[in-house]
């Protein structure tokens, strides 16, 4: 260690300060020591001495190695054998740090072939195929200097997880080699198909998993597939839906191919655009399919380090992203409802309750207030766990830049404190506005509520607001827009390519360069030195755009400047304002642009945050998409419209002043619509509402016929309660009739049945399964489970019906299935939070009928921890009984009478079916362990079961219960 940060005596350049607490420091966070013979890492074979050395085969840059968890806070730990190869890209480089990521691989013939250890904790899996080391190149002293935070990863990682996607987790470690150590890490499960697997369900042999450079695990041909329909135009909605699966009117398809989850990619554009990711999205990115399953592309954020202040700021905008992961993204900005689909994305994650959300009166990080910003609370919590952790990175790497080292709280507090002060507080008030000029966020403010959602009491009255317009909102889960039809009235093309317009390509020799604003306000600037003429502004070496240019610039602009001015002066009647409610501009663009009316921002793509005379597009625009006019709803802007006179000026902007080609043409559109059919769900608001139950709130404000986005709250009263009832895990083998019908398959059968015992609604939005099978309630039509009613979540709804019978609870099907020899099964709500955790298995002799003998497993109400497999018993009849409560206790727990006779104790039961039945004590009422201590047979002859158990003898006096362990044949 630099002895400069810590030596003995306190002889260091501060005074024993780092040296005072290093031990304690040292056992801040978990240690992981990686052990190998020497050669293996730094001898001419080494891995960390030829850090870049590559090979097609699979084992020659990888080593065995011991790995060992050593954890101050926990007794246990673990020891493995594993394998170990170089991690990363550019920061194999010595030229870049002399410190190294690694990844640890779980595989035959260096060990066992998972590890299996609970090392993020229990919100995630414990087993693991890979985990990744990650030295945090960018974000870290050796290489960006004081300007290093090494959080910047886990935040984007942290921060996807809140915003409800799947994400890596994420550990801090020291590292030790050989005994010695080698600084801060950051532990990180790698987005692989094995990852993909875990968190999503199905087989890790049928994920694709893909990345920047490569394709890890599967195809790239699904991927393939869905960039060729991208290309075909999303305009219109049936692309839109075919690239999910759905048909024209956007219904689910079960034989059409689901190629693209929009929301998790909405979700993860959010993400990047937030934190200013400057590497994406040409690199540092995961994402995956399974190709058995109905999910479409999930997206992983990886290595989000080149953001957040560090070569990115709080003006940094990259809404105009595409090419490579972003292409989807790119090409849907074409299509109207994914614009609105966007916009209720983003009004979710940055208002009340989101991830993403800043009290807009009290932005200033405040610990005592973590709610006002939960994205600097979340930032603040990660700092915080490597805060201690920082003294030994100082004094083992503080110093590799060759300047006096980076410490803690000369540097890395600084820098926090720099983004908890100047960054948290403004920043998604900036993404926000970014946005809206790009068209992804309505102009129109989204209705504001009097509570945010929540406990409430019952008969609380909920008020809500808007600053313009009409407030629609529904109770039943709907969406208000979807109960209203907008019919267009008039419309006004103001500006075609037609229209007159001027250009200028500035320059400090025409005067551009000085012209500031002017020359998109004055309608009287004079225009000596501007081209004159129609059509669209631009120039191609090739042929793409050649029939669109009607004022060629391929003399002024190609190796001279990325800007183009254009003026287009336009005159509006009267008549075309006076029932207007709706403005759009639409576009023909390679690569970006930002277009003003009569100086006021109007809209913008690919354009950064502040446009100078010689700026250049912050990305690139298909040839593809650039021919098409993309729609952006400008309505918003109206005001600015006036009779008479008016100018549309657009700053055009090409990506290089090299590229082959540049295109700008523009169009201006004023009209009427009419929103008519107000259906009954669909309320206007006029008053307070009073809610007596559960209810879910979804509104919108309606100005002329544009629409904000979503406002969503969900209110609970009382205290909701959510119990699975009845587990069908391993179902009897097809009978005849099903194997005819096509239901050869007796995981077909499987289901579970969720009981709400509460006296209140328990709300599903959000709910979801993370353990086990796969299935989120967000999306289906039951919206909460009623007190005492049940809801089943079934393998295959066809086969459940023609067993069963239609007409029973079913709130969809799961994917994956329920393991025939046990498992654990988690629920989790929209927040992560637990809402059913509990376990089965097949080893207790007294369940054995329900794996595969025909019968389903009764959770048994108090008996005990639901992680335990002995708080359940069988079903009382063969298949089970989905979506009906058991007859008597709705538990299914037998209620035995006890007597005593002399010295003698009976206990006895009326049981309602024949078999055996065991007599199950405990030492304390909890219940947390219930062993049978007798068993008796019930035949048709007798009327009830009867246990004796003598006073003083083998069973002392304790808690007894009676459960059906098997049926007769």
């Amino acid at each position: 260690m630099d002895p400069r940060v810590v030596a003995p005596n306190r002889q260091d350049a501060y005074r024993g300060r780092y040296a005072d607490s290093i031990q304690e420091d040292l056992l801040a966070i978990p240690s992981l020591s990686l052990v190998m013979d020497p050669e293996d890492w730094f001898g001419g074979q080494g891995i960390y001495a030829n850090p870049t050395a590559r090979s097609s085969a699979w084992d020659a840059w990888e080593r065995a190695v011991s790995v060992e968890w050593l954890d101050p806070d926990r007794a246990e730990g673990f020891q493995i054998d594993a394998g170990i190869k170089i991690q990363g890209g550019a920061f194999r480089n010595f030229g870049l740090t002399l410190k190294k990521s690694f990844r640890l691989m779980f595989k035959d013939p260096y060990g066992p072939t998972k590890l299996e250890f609970p090392v993020f904790g229990e919100s995630a899996t414990d087993r693991f195929d890979n985990l990744v080391l990650r030295a945090n190149g960018n974000d870290a002293w050796p290489y960006a200097g004081g300007s290093a935070l090494y959080v910047r990863d886990a935040f984007a990682m942290e921060t996807a997880r809140a915003m409800g996607m799947v994400a890596p987790h994420t550990r801090f470690v020291h590292l030790y080699l050989n005994g010695a150590y080698w600084g801060l890490y950051n532990l990180v499960e790698r987005p692989d198909a094995a990852f993909s697997s875990t968190y999503h369900g199905g087989d890790k042999d049928d994920w694709d998993a893909l990345n920047q450079d490569s394709v890890p695990d599967g195809t790239r041909e699904a991927w393939n597939r869905l960039l060729s329909l991208l290309n075909q135009g999303m305009a219109d909605n049936a692309s839109f839906y075919r690239i999910q699966g759905r048909d024209a009117l956007g219904h689910r398809d079960p034989e059409m191919e689901n190629l693209l989850d929009v929301e998790n990619l909405i979700d993860y554009c959010l993400l990047n655009f937030f934190i200013g990711n400057r590497d994406w999205p040409g690199r540092n990115h995961w994402y995956g399919r399974d190709r058995t399953g109905s999910q479409g592309f999930q997206f992983y954020p990886w290595d989000s380090e080149t953001a957040m202040g560090l070569g990115s700021d709080l003006q940094t905008n990259i809404t105009g992203a595409s090419g490579s992961v972003a292409a989807p993204y790119a090409a849907l900005r074409a299509n109207a409802l994914f614009r609105q689909w966007f916009g209720d994305r983003a009004h979710q994650h940055f208002s009340p309750g989101g991830a993403l959300y800043v009290h807009p009166d009290l932005s200033q990080w405040s610990p005592a207030n973590p709610e006002n910003n939960p994205a600097a609370a979340r930032f603040a919590r990660l700092a915080s766990q490597v805060e201690s952790a920082m003294v030994g990175e100082s004094a083992r790497w503080g110093d590799q830049k060759g300047s006096g080292p980076f410490t803690r709280d000369e540097h890395w507090l600084k820098e926090r404190d720099r983004l908890l002060a100047g960054y948290f507080p403004g920043r998604s008030a900036v993404v926000l506005e970014q946005l809206r000029e790009a068209g992804l966020y309505p102009q129109i403010d989204a209705p504001t509520l009097g509570h945010p959602g929540g406990f409430v009491e019952r008969g609380f009255e909920l008020s809500m607001q808007v600053p313009e317009g009409s407030l629609y909102y529904t109770l039943d889960g709907s969406d208000p827009r979807s109960k209203l039809e907008g019919v267009e009235l008039a419309r006004t093309r103001l500006v075609d390519s037609q229209t007159p317009r001027w250009v200028l390509i500035p320059s400090t020799q025409n005067g551009g360069s000085a012209l500031g604003e002017r020359w998109k306000e004055s309608l009287s600037l004079p225009l000596d030195g501007w081209q004159s003429g129609r059509g669209g502004v631009g120039y191609d070496t090739a042929e793409t755009y050649q029939a669109l240019i009607g004022m060629d610039v391929s003399q002024a602009m190609p190796g001279q400047n990325r800007s183009a001015y254009i003026r287009i002066p336009f005159e509006t009647k009267a008549a075309s304002l006076k029932q207007a409610n709706f403005l759009q501009l639409r576009m023909r663009y390679d690569d970006g642009f930002a277009a003003f009316l009569n100086g006021i921002p109007l809209a913008s793509a690919n354009a950064p945050g502040n446009l100078i005379w010689n700026s250049f597009a912050s990305g690139a625009h298909d040839d593809a998409q650039a021919i098409l006019f993309e729609t952006f709803d400008v309505s918003g802007s109206l005001e600015h419209l006036r009779e008479g006179a008016n100018l549309l000026a657009i700053h055009g902007l090409n990506v290089s002043s090299t590229s082959s080609d540049f295109l700008i043409d523009a169009e201006l559109v004023v009209g009427q619509r009419e929103v008519i059919g107000e259906e009954p769900t669909a309320h206007l608001y006029q008053s307070p509402i009073v809610l007596s139950d559960a209810t879910t709130i979804k509104a919108r404000t309606l100005v002329g016929a544009q629409w904000s986005a979503l406002t969503t709250a969900t209110f609970v009263m009382g205290e909701p309660q959510l119990q699975v009832s009845e587990l069908h895990y391993h179902p009897a083998a097809p009978g005849a009739d099903e194997i005819a019908a096509g239901f050869d398959d007796a995981d077909d059968f499987e289901f579970i049945e969720l009981f709400n015992p509460g006296g209140v609604s328990f709300p599903l939005i959000g709910v979801h399964f993370v353990d086990g099978v796969r299935f989120d309630f967000t999306e289906k039509a039951t919206e909460f489970l009623a007190p005492g009613q049940t809801l089943l979540v079934v393998s295959h709804q066809g086969a459940f019906e023609m067993r069963y019978g239609e007409g029973l609870p079913v709130a969809g099907e799961y994917e994956g299935n329920f393991s025939n020899s046990g498992e654990r099964v988690i629920l989790e709500d929209a927040q992560g939070k637990v809402v059913l955790d509990f376990a089965y298995e097949d080893q207790l002799p007294e369940l054995q009928a329900a794996d595969g003998g025909g019968f389903s497993l009764v959770a048994l109400q108090g008996g005990g921890d639901p992680r335990q497999p002995t708080t359940w018993t069988l079903s009382d009849a063969e298949g089970g009984s989905p979506g009906k409560r058991p007859s008597g206790d709705a538990s299914g727990l037998l209620r035995p009478t006890l007597s005593i006779d002399q010295d003698k104790v009976l206990i006895e039961c009326q049981v309602p079916l024949n078999g055996d039945y065991g007599l199950f004590a405990s030492q304390d009422l909890g219940g947390m362990q219930w062993d049978m201590v007798l068993s008796r047979r019930q035949v048709a002859s007798l009327d009830s079961l009867q246990f004796e158990i003598e006073l003083g003898g083998t069973f002392p006096m304790r808690f007894f219960q009676i459960r059906k362990v098997s049926m007769l044949p």
